[in-house]
């Protein structure tokens, strides 16, 4: 199972032997990812559904930090 940088897991999301999250992903809550998944996301998808499919693509968020905080 490979996790890249920035990505949210859902509560109760299944990540399944051999998944690939890209990096600045959502995995929805309770979905369940399998190794099908890996050819179809990019960095920035939105997944969900079970099985998993890719709800959306390139999504960019960020967070905005107040001064100071590191």
């Amino acid at each position: 199972m490979i996790i890249g940088d920035h990505v949210w897991i859902g509560y109760r999301a299944i990540l399944t032997k051999g998944c690939k999250i890209c990096n600045n992903s959502i995995i929805a809550v309770g979905a369940v990812c399998n190794r099908s998944l890996n050819k179809a996301q990019s960095d920035g998808c939105v997944i969900g559904g079970n099985p998993a499919k890719v709800i959306a693509r390139d999504k960019n968020w960020t967070r905005n930090r107040k001064d100071g905080e590191k």
